[in-house]
């Protein structure tokens, strides 16, 4: 279901439809925090997402918090390979920027 959820997230995030986007990967996290934990590799992309979408409606705070905390999981836990750290360390500065505007 989670799996699903994130799937869908993804795919109305290329549609642009950032509000369902935003509620597709809110559930993805919260099946995936009850089935793993909130400290686990499958639950930390979600953030990331998160971060994304809100980053493209405009809402740079909530964009900030999610995406620092992807960023904060792949920091501290380097045992693990955040594909998407990178990504979200750029997408976190562009957050940042805004904020700042």
């Amino acid at each position: 279901v989670a799996a699903a959820y994130s799937i869908l997230g993804e795919i109305e995030y290329d549609d642009k439809n950032y509000e369902r986007t935003i509620s597709c990967f809110q559930k993805s996290e919260k099946t995936r925090i009850a089935l793993y934990g909130k400290k686990h590799s499958k639950v930390a992309i979600i953030p990331f997402r998160l971060g994304k979408a809100y980053c493209a409606i405009g809402e740079y705070v909530a964009a900030v918090e999610h995406l620092a905390e992807a960023v904060e999981f792949c920091h501290n836990h380097p045992d693990i390979k955040c594909s998407f750290e990178k990504a979200a360390e750029e997408k976190l500065a562009i957050a940042l920027r805004h904020l700042k505007e």
